[in-house]
């Protein structure tokens, strides 16, 4: 504990220009089945800290920044990706999207070397205005169509940066 000169709690949030919020940190509360081939987006619903409500962890699942929010924000994504009992994953990819669009990706593509599991994670710092979102969405090829994204690997972290 750091006191001031009058005794009470010394601030440190405004001595360093503000507290890094909006925040949020989502997982998944569960393993998901991904469809093969297919653009998914990341369904995170358990929220660890939402500070701002945020996040939408139960229709949209994306953070949209919130009014008198607009600036620079952190941005990153983890994805566990397993394909089963089989050495079937060729290729694994992870996104961001901002407002419903591709801004950035991270890939593994494997060239015929099936792998049983694949890490991938993607950060990011952009600079949102009101209302902007941001989604995660993966796409896996697995010869044996029973790749899943594993819940303790899968994770979104976001935050405002004090300027």
């Amino acid at each position: 504990e750091v006191l001031t000169h009058d005794g009470t709690d010394f601030d440190w949030a405004a001595a360093a220009g503000g507290a890094n919020t909006p925040a949020c940190h989502v997982i998944m509360d569960t393993n998901r089945t991904l469809s093969n081939d297919t653009l998914t987006k990341i369904e995170f619903d358990d929220e660890q800290y939402d500070t701002a409500s945020a996040f939408d962890a139960t229709t949209n699942y994306r953070f949209t920044v919130p009014a008198g929010e607009a600036g620079k924000y952190f941005i990153h994504f983890d994805a566990d990706f397993n394909a089963g009992t089989s050495a079937g994953l060729l290729k694994s990819y992870l996104y961001i999207y901002k407002n419903g669009a591709e801004l950035a990706r991270n890939t593994w593509d494997f060239a015929d070397n099936y792998i049983k599991r694949s890490n991938l994670n993607i950060t990011n710092v952009l600079e949102l205005a009101e209302s902007d979102y941001i989604e995660a969405y993966v796409y896996v090829n697995d010869d044996a169509d029973n790749c899943s994204l594993n819940a303790n690997g899968t994770h979104f972290v976001m935050f405002k940066i004090i300027e």
